[in-house]
């Protein structure tokens, strides 16, 4: 029988959920985003060392996991308050 290559657990940030994905590799873990580029190296996806964090992914290895981010109300506050400083930049401007 093949040895099976340990699993380990890596997350990114995809807009406002995380994903999280077990992975035997980084390469695998890029595959299985999708990514063109590698996260890893730019700094936007790292090796999560939690256990609870990796619980759920390593209970569905390779199955990409996301995880929203906040809530629904704290979004809308986020985009309320970009706006506003696009409108105090705007009246600065004009």
């Amino acid at each position: 029988m093949a040895n099976k290559r340990a699993l380990k657990v890596f997350r990114t940030s995809a807009g406002f959920e995380d994903t999280y994905i077990a992975a035997p590799s980084q390469k695998a873990a890029l595959e299985a985003w999708g990514a063109r580029r590698n996260l890893f190296a730019q700094g936007v996806a790292e090796l999560v060392t939690d256990p609870e964090l990796a619980k759920a992914a390593l209970a569905r290895p390779g199955q990409v996991l996301r995880v929203p981010r906040g809530t629904t109300a704290e979004h809308l506050a986020a985009g309320e308050r970009r706006k506003q400083r696009r409108r105090k930049q705007l009246r600065r401007r004009g």
